[in-house]
């Protein structure tokens, strides 16, 4: 949904109550598991493939 581009006010509420649903508290999790799993490599590599600022 994100970067979707709204036809009509109608989809455009929807798509910003799912955004908001979908994707508050998104940078903070990455930003957890990052910390969580500095130590291991392998999944900071896939960590970082994900935006850190999104919100």
């Amino acid at each position: 949904m994100r970067g979707e581009e709204a036809a009509d006010e109608a989809r455009a509420a929807f798509l910003e109550k799912r955004l908001a649903r979908t994707c508050t508290g998104t940078d903070a999790a990455l930003a957890s598991l990052k910390r969580r799993y500095a130590d291991r490599p392998a999944v900071m590599t896939v960590l970082s493939r994900y935006e850190e600022r999104i919100e």
